[in-house]
């Protein structure tokens, strides 16, 4: 009898852990394709439609070259002539990239396809440089004027050295466009026709009104 009685007690300890077994699965859904298990924030529509246009709007590295070569023989700057043309091929410290790359190219790696060109441009006498940097990016950004250098602080103007120089930033696509204007004139002489500032914005303008005619219009 008592042995009768161990194994339905038994038995009964068996039912009880399965159903406690299926009870407990129950309760923890498996995840679907649409829950993030890792808790990461997931894009807007937004977002999406942003990295779209970015890649839609953005030239292709070729058609950067293409752009450059373009601009060094057909953007004209009054009092000024090109004086330099050629890629600039830089190797740099990684960690001032944000650890990216190591050679200011396409791949990161030592090759050809460098994302930097410098033209130079200079008055006859070699007394205002106008230096155009035209920088290749992988995202493009809205076409804007993104700087502009303005007067100088009060306590600052005392400082001879910075009126010999000014400059800019366009963003046009996937391209950033630095124009420095730095003035070499002997201290004290004043160029009426040419001032550092409206070299600049000059220089600007003239870089716009051509990107917008050459290649907006078509």
């Amino acid at each position: 009898m008592k042995k009768y009685v161990f194994f339905i007690l038994l038995f009964s300890l068996v039912i009880l852990s399965s159903c406690y077994h299926q009870v407990d699965q129950g309760k923890t859904p498996e995840p679907t394709q649409t829950q993030n298990t890792n808790n990461e924030a997931q894009p807007s529509e937004q977002d999406m439609n942003d990295d779209a246009n970015q890649s839609e709007n953005a030239l292709t590295y070729s058609q950067y070259r293409d752009l450059c070569n373009d601009i060094a023989e057909n953007l004209v700057l009054k009092h000024f002539n090109l004086i330099h043309n050629e890629p600039n091929y830089i190797i740099v410290d990684k960690d001032i990239t944000f650890y990216q790359r190591q050679f200011l190219t396409v791949s990161g790696d030592q090759d050809s396809d460098t994302t930097q060109v410098r033209l130079a441009y200079a008055t006859e006498d070699l007394e205002h440089i106008i230096f155009i940097d035209l920088s290749y990016m992988k995202k493009a950004l809205y076409n804007d004027l993104l700087y502009i250098s303005n007067a100088e602080p009060d306590n600052l103007e005392h400082i001879k050295l910075l009126d010999r120089y000014d400059n800019c930033i366009l963003s046009y696509k996937n391209i950033l466009i630095s124009i420095t204007h730095i003035n070499n004139t002997p201290t004290g002489e004043v160029d009426s026709s040419i001032t550092n500032q409206s070299v600049v914005i000059d220089t600007a303008r003239a870089m716009v009104d051509y990107l917008l005619n050459k290649y907006e219009a078509e």
